[in-house]
């Protein structure tokens, strides 16, 4: 069976979670680190990022941030803390 790539994620932060998104027909491509995303994002083409919130390298969002300001037209998922109302509205915002 061939399986046609209909899209490509890029997941970061995510420690095994996207687990889940191998049975979709996209290619994924799992980073760690936002300053390891951010280098792949220079020579990658993705359709959607998913990512947590607060990153180890980069805390309060600041990946997520930056590739909004830099590439605002690629779809975007944050998960942040449970009950953090404060990460929720600043994810929203983006």
């Amino acid at each position: 069976m061939i399986v046609l790539v209909q899209a490509t994620i890029l997941t970061v932060g995510l420690n095994g979670r996207n687990e889940s998104l191998k049975n979709l027909p996209v290619r994924l491509i799992t980073m760690q680190s936002g300053l390891e995303a951010a280098r792949s994002l220079k020579n990658e083409k993705v359709n959607s990022v998913i990512s947590r919130w607060d990153l180890d390298d980069m805390p309060d969002g600041k990946f997520l941030k930056t590739l909004k300001a830099a590439k605002s037209y690629i779809p975007t998922i944050a998960f942040v803390r449970p009950g953090n109302t404060t990460q929720e509205v600043a994810a929203r915002a983006l």
